[in-house]
């Protein structure tokens, strides 16, 4: 596990500094834990040394993720992906001559998933939730669709991203996640209505947690 935790720490200097997500940051700690959960149950021990790794390691990992767990073949190449970079860093370190895990490939088929339709987007806006956290998600959801932010930045907002412009209108601005580009946005009515909800522009997840957050979320979309 020195490799990974190695890799860990580069990596949170770098959400440090703002070059990489703390929720990706988080999701690598999560694979973590699955890798010593495969160790454990496939070898019977807690950690490898890096000289003893052979190429079945990540095809039986591979396989082990989609059976135990049942993930899809699009997760279970993430997780694989993970380990190629994490191989990749010890090649450059010198700790390994090669990467041996880098002709593996993980093969799936990307599936089209339909947009609600107008008629569901009202239905679920206008839904009475008796359980107010699935009330929250909702209005997370919302939010996301007339900014066309991901929830990682609807997370990031704050009340200073809010502006009035000249013309009287409120515009938002943000710098996308993945870009880092910066970008505004029009806030719309529906928008608006829900940021004269909850006074804020939905900061109140730093009262419910982000992180539970995005677990409750994952379970809801099955």
């Amino acid at each position: 596990m020195l490799a990974v935790n190695e890799y860990l720490l580069d990596f949170l200097e770098l959400v440090f500094v703002d070059e990489r997500s703390p929720n990706s940051l988080e999701k690598l700690i999560g694979r973590k834990k699955r890798y010593i959960e495969f160790i454990q149950y496939r070898y019977k021990k807690t950690d490898l040394l890096l000289n003893t790794l052979e190429y079945k390691f990540i095809e039986d990992f591979y396989g082990y993720l989609i059976k135990q767990y049942e993930l899809k073949d699009v997760s279970a190449g993430k997780y694989a992906q993970s380990i190629k970079e994490i191989i990749d860093r010890v090649v450059a370190k010198g700790w390994m001559s090669h990467n041996i895990f880098a002709i593996f490939k993980c093969t799936f088929k990307r599936k089209k998933k339909p947009h609600p339709k107008a008629s569901e987007f009202h239905t679920l806006v206008n839904h009475q939730f008796k359980n107010s956290f699935y009330e929250l998600l909702r209005d997370l959801y919302e939010f996301s669709c007339y900014t066309g932010f991901a929830y990682q930045e609807v997370y990031d907002s704050a009340p200073h991203h809010v502006n009035l412009q000249d013309d009287g209108e409120l515009w938002i601005y943000i710098d996308r996640q993945k870009t880092g580009f910066p970008e505004k946005v029009p806030l719309l009515p529906g928008a608006i209505k829900l940021i004269q909800k909850y006074k804020t522009i939905l900061w109140l997840l730093e009262e419910t947690g982000f992180s539970q957050f995005r677990q409750i979320r994952h379970t809801m979309k099955g």
